[in-house]
């Protein structure tokens, strides 16, 4: 099950431009692994996610607008 969040959330980038960490509600994530990737390319109002696994064993999915900001789309429990 998940929830939908859509919050802003602070991202640090790897040298590919994926998702290598994120702070959400004060609190800094490690991504682990990045298990799907959805370009927003067939629509260009939808924002490029990423789903990733955290060090913790979270399961998080986030978004990077075309303005490159990142946001924490949705958490899976």
């Amino acid at each position: 099950m998940s929830k939908l969040y859509r919050e802003p959330v602070e991202a640090r980038e790897d040298g590919c431009g994926r998702p290598a960490a994120f702070r959400w509600r004060g609190r800094w994530y490690k991504v682990e692994s990045v298990a799907l990737v959805r370009p927003g390319i067939y629509n260009t109002w939808e924002p490029d996610r990423w789903r990733v696994f955290t060090r913790d064993g979270g399961v998080f999915e986030l978004a990077r607008d075309k303005d490159k900001k990142w946001m924490l789309w949705r958490v899976w429990d």
